[in-house]
Formats: structure tokens, sequence, C-alpha cells
């Protein structure tokens, strides 16, 4: 697909994907989550339109306490959240995750532990800053 068309296609998929983000139909997050793992697995979308366009409501919407406690969708989040940082990069999606590790609830810590040692291992540690390496240790 061109370029052109792919980063079009993207963002007008994004405006729907966002407002089927807030359902709490868990077959509809289901697809949702595969479409953004697609969309952000398109050979040319660019790193600043995932970015702009799909991280924000991503972890608005299913970085939340309830999705580590449905089984269903623990892994896929995951699965899901590390294709966006093979091109977004890896600071770009543990700066979003790392302060929430503090967090009261056991599933959700071991959930963001899974997400943060699946980037790491895929992308390694080259791009992360020295203050986000400290909040990591």
């Amino acid at each position: 697909m061109d370029p052109e068309y792919a980063s079009y296609y993207t963002k007008e998929v994004a405006v729907i994907l966002i407002c089927e983000c807030q359902t709490s139909d868990e077959e509809m997050q289901k697809v949702v989550l595969k479409v953004v793992k697609q969309c952000a697995a398109t050979k040319d979308v660019t790193a600043q339109s995932i970015k702009q366009d799909i991280l924000p409501d991503f972890f608005k919407s299913f970085w939340v306490r309830r999705m580590a406690l449905v089984r269903r969708n623990y892994h896929q989040v995951i699965e899901t959240t590390a294709e966006p940082a093979l091109k977004a990069g890896v600071f770009e999606i543990l700066e979003r995750i790392v302060n929430q590790l503090k967090d009261k609830i056991e599933p959700y810590r071991k959930m963001l532990m899974e997400t943060i040692t699946n980037v790491v291992a895929t992308l390694g540690v080259s791009d992360i800053h020295e203050c986000l390496e400290v909040h990591l240790v």
C-alpha cells in the first residue's frame, strides 16, 4: 500500500477505534485490540502517527485495572502494547506505564511487568533515558 494511503486510512480507522475503545463489550474490545495491533504493524504507518493518533486513547482505555482482571483480554493487551513499541520506541511505551507499577492491584502490576519484560526483551533498552531507568529500578 502507498505510504500516503496507509497513513490516511490509519487516521480514519483511529477515529472509529477511539469511539469503540470506550465500549464495555468484551468481544468488541478484542476486535479493537486486534485492529490497533494491525494498524501499528502496517508497514507504512509512521511512528509519529502512532504516537499521536493511537497511543493516547489506547492507554486511556485499555490500561486500566479492569483489563488486568479480565483474563481473556489480559494477554491481548500485552501483545497489542508490544506492537506499537516496535515503531514508537521503548521509551514511548514505558514512559506511559512505569508510574503505575506502584498500583495496589496485584494482577495489574503483573500485567505491567509482563509488558515491560516483553517490550524490553524484544527491543532492548537503548532509547530509555536515565530518569526512566531510575524509575524502573
